[in-house]
């Protein structure tokens, strides 16, 4: 597996995934800003022999990281692919010296949940 920068090329399977994962999902638009325009934006993407694992993005705004988006395939969950995806964000936020790092989650996501409390965040807000 390889976790590398999301290219526009990529948005078609992105939107798929989106599409899969989220009932509330980002449009294609969205994507395109947050990749060309948006210097504060990583997006990434997790892929295998040219197939669409997962996807992410983050922010860095000066001190402060913030998780945008997470998704793994359904077809490949249970693989760790989330995992590295946010060891890979979260290890470029200490890079840049980020003193915190933000996300928002439906309360009702309980694997999301998981995955974030596993690496060390708390609710602050409901």
């Amino acid at each position: 597996m390889e976790i590398r920068k999301m290219t526009l090329e990529d948005l078609p399977q992105v939107m798929a995934l989106e599409r899969e994962c989220f009932q509330d999902h980002w449009d294609m638009e969205a994507y395109r800003y947050e990749i060309e325009e948006n210097s504060f934006s990583t997006m990434l993407v997790a892929v295998e022999d040219e197939e669409l694992l997962g996807a992410c993005g983050y922010y860095i705004l000066f001190e402060e990281g913030q998780v945008t988006t997470i998704a793994t395939d359904p077809a490949y969950r249970g693989r760790g692919i989330a995992s590295t995806m946010m060891e890979i964000m979260l290890a470029d936020m200490v890079v840049h010296d980020c003193e915190t790092c933000s996300l928002e989650v439906r309360v009702h996501n309980e694997a999301a949940i998981h995955l974030y409390e596993k690496f060390g965040f708390i609710t602050v807000n409901v």
